[in-house]
């Protein structure tokens, strides 16, 4: 992981600084609201590529309302406009991760019916490993494993191992990429740029 692209947001700090009673308790959605614009601040700074640690280490309470707010409020607007960033959970208790399932669950379900097609949020955990929290089409799902086991991969390279149109396998990849599940970098050949894709490292420091 390079620390120069990584931005930790304490999530107890930023909850001082919205002026919450307890910094320790994230339990009202107007106060997770307050939360959340702060966050949007960070996301507004950031640049592509970078990722965003949402740390939870001092908080011992975080209700549905506010992990909604806070985290799938931050996960849409990244996906939705396309920012290229990348949302690491970490140092999350139990319950907390079972109300981030719960939020994801209660956002995903809203958004689908609001637009009348299946919304998706899939978030990354790190819990001594990265992992995905939340479901992804099936197609997606094995292009995300093969990202990860992999290290690193091109579309000409999963369009070979996969057997499928190079089309096809762009589109998976730049749409793991929007999700900010996978990042990716550019490369120059004989024939002109493409895009490398790698898999999220993470280790806290």
């Amino acid at each position: 992981m390079d620390i120069n692209n990584c931005i930790h947001i304490n999530l107890s700090s930023l909850a001082q600084e919205a002026g919450l009673e307890d910094k320790y308790e994230l339990t009202y959605r107007p106060d997770g609201k307050k939360v959340k614009e702060l966050v949007f601040g960070i996301i507004t700074e950031a640049k592509e590529g970078n990722y965003l640690v949402f740390d939870f280490s001092e908080i011992e309470v975080c209700d549905v309302s506010c992990a909604d707010e806070i985290v799938f409020e931050s996960v849409y607007r990244i996906i939705t406009e396309k920012l290229h960033l990348c949302i690491i959970l970490c140092n999350y208790n139990e319950q907390i991760l079972e109300n981030i399932q719960g939020a994801q669950l209660y956002k995903q379900q809203k958004l689908s019916k609001e637009y009348g097609q299946k919304i998706g949020l899939p978030v990354l955990c790190y819990n001594s490993e990265i992992f995905l929290l939340g479901d992804i089409e099936d197609n997606l799902q094995e292009t995300f494993d093969f990202v990860m086991k992999r290290k690193q991969l091109t579309a000409r390279e999963l369009s070979e191992i996969k057997d499928i149109a190079i089309n096809n396998a762009s589109n998976r990849l730049k749409k793991l990429y929007d999700y900010g599940l996978i990042m990716r970098e550019v490369r120059t050949s004989d024939t002109g740029q493409y895009y490398i894709y790698t898999n999220v490292k993470y280790s806290p420091v």
